[in-house]
């Protein structure tokens, strides 16, 4: 099965993405839930990371025509998604204000890079979905780094690891692709939920948990009024 499916990348994009988007989520909730129990969190990371090195290793056959290859765009993603496993792997060696600071640049990286898409018309699918698998690793990487310092309980892994539950939710069966809410608000309300996830790092537990516990609520909603949308579809279409 899953030589069927990875040799699904000779055709279009759209397939190999589904196909790897659905490997790459269940590799998150297994392999985090294995660390989760051993303690040993490199476990988790390693194999997600070589799960996104053989994303990468396809982006100059998707993005062509580009400016070095793969565009702008694309390089500042690759930088946020490197700097990102780092800070993953070394979180206990930095000091939080450094980790606040260079979260909130990762942060305003992914609102510059869509821009230098636009500006320089260097848009593409595959840019597109690097970038939002690298927001959903940063979002369960800032989850996971405040669970395991104690900054917040195990519930911020709910939504932190939402995006991946919600992949393998619906991928065996075609649901479209309408959303309850409009793109620019579900951007929005990611938006929200990326900075409160910084929020522990320099605020006291009595600011920065109830601002998390909002962002996590919208975040849930997000997700959870798309889903009932495609469920609801598929009733209607069946």
């Amino acid at each position: 099965m899953f030589y069927q499916i990875m040799s699904q990348m000779e055709n279009n994009f759209p397939e190999f993405y589904k196909n790897w988007s659905f490997i790459h989520a269940v590799i998150n909730i297994v392999f985090f839930g294995i660390s989760f129990s051993t303690g040993y969190y490199s476990i988790w990371l390693t194999i997600s990371t070589l799960s996104f090195l053989y994303f990468i290793s396809f982006l100059p056959f998707y993005v062509t025509g580009f400016p070095l290859k793969i565009g702008y765009a694309n390089i500042i993603t690759l930088f946020r998604l490197f700097l990102l496993i780092v800070l993953a792997f070394y979180h206990t060696d930095i000091e939080n204000l450094f980790l606040f600071f260079t979260f909130l640049f990762l942060i305003i990286l992914d609102g510059i890079d869509g821009y230098i898409a636009r500006r320089f018309h260097q848009t593409s699918e595959m840019g597109e979905c690097l970038d939002m698998e690298t927001d959903a690793f940063m979002v369960l990487v800032l989850s996971w780094i405040h669970f395991s310092e104690g900054r917040l309980g195990y519930w911020i892994l709910i939504p932190g690891s939402l995006k991946y539950f919600y992949t393998v939710l619906f991928y065996f069966k075609e649901w479209g692709n309408k959303e309850f809410l409009r793109k620019k608000i579900r951007a929005l309300i990611a938006v929200v939920f990326f900075v409160s996830l910084i929020t522990p790092f320099v605020f006291a537990s009595s600011i920065s948990q109830p601002i998390c516990m909002v962002a996590s609520m919208l975040i849930i909603i997000s997700f959870g009024l798309s889903a009932v949308l495609k469920f609801l579809n598929r009733i209607t279409i069946n």
